[in-house]
């Protein structure tokens, strides 16, 4: 958590631009992050339920990596998935969709590939 939101994080495009930081300065203690948290139960990990906001107690839980799959900020939902389709099929380029749902090229295009309509 403390290694995410530093500027010099190497992912800090995820993190540290977009304003995600520890919104709870008790947790810069170890002992007080602890006290709210609780020890990590095993195959768990550290998740925000909100991606859009940062490290404190009501924004956290211990979550599995399935479980962490449903807050990805990265996940594309069947409607994204359709209206990119459409947009592709309508002749948008991949960077223009890519720039309209926040997502990279690459991924753009192995949605294409992967469900042509």
């Amino acid at each position: 958590m403390k290694e995410r939101v530093k500027p010099s994080f190497h992912r800090r495009q995820e993190y540290y631009d977009k304003g995600i930081g520890i919104e709870d300065d008790r947790w810069l203690d170890f002992s007080a992050f602890l006290a709210d948290m609780g020890t990590r139960p095993p195959e768990t990990h550290l998740d925000r339920l909100d991606v859009s906001k940062g490290y404190c107690r009501l924004n956290c839980r211990w979550a599995t990596r399935q479980e962490q799959q449903s807050t990805r900020s990265n996940s594309v939902t069947e409607d994204m998935r359709h209206d990119i389709l459409c947009m592709r099929n309508d002749g948008f380029l991949l960077r223009e969709i890519a720039e309209k749902h926040q997502r990279s090229v690459p991924t753009i295009h192995r949605i294409c590939k992967t469900y042509c309509l």
